[in-house]
């Protein structure tokens, strides 16, 4: 009697985790140059009409409305993420990780 509420709370609450949860394990900094020599690929997460505005060297231009379809262009398995919020960190460090991706660290870019 119960269960289609509980089947809809359960999908609410695995939604509300994803995004608003933050992902433990991740440091925040500023990309180096030395990444690109570690084979860290700088990946940019805002969309594009912010990170045109204010752009970071060397990063791939990739919002995150598009990371589940464009995820297979990251060359390397090793990330960097520049976001522009903490919703754009939560789901973007999530992502990667299920695609196989260790997020070595982001940089949150206002």
């Amino acid at each position: 009697m119960y269960y289609p509420f509980l089947f809809i709370l359960l999908i609410l609450l695995v939604l509300i985790y994803r995004r608003y949860v933050p992902v433990p394990g991740v440091p925040s900094r500023v990309p180096e140059y030395s990444d690109s020599a570690q084979k860290v690929a700088i990946v940019d997460l805002r969309d594009y009409h912010i990170s045109a505005k204010n752009p970071v060297g060397g990063a791939m231009p990739l919002p995150v409305a598009y990371l589940k379809r464009e995820i297979g262009g990251i060359t390397s398995k090793n990330v960097h993420l520049i976001v522009s919020d903490k919703l754009e960190r939560n789901l973007g460090i999530r992502m990667m990780r299920e695609n196989g991706f260790k997020v070595t660290a982001y940089t949150c870019v206002k």
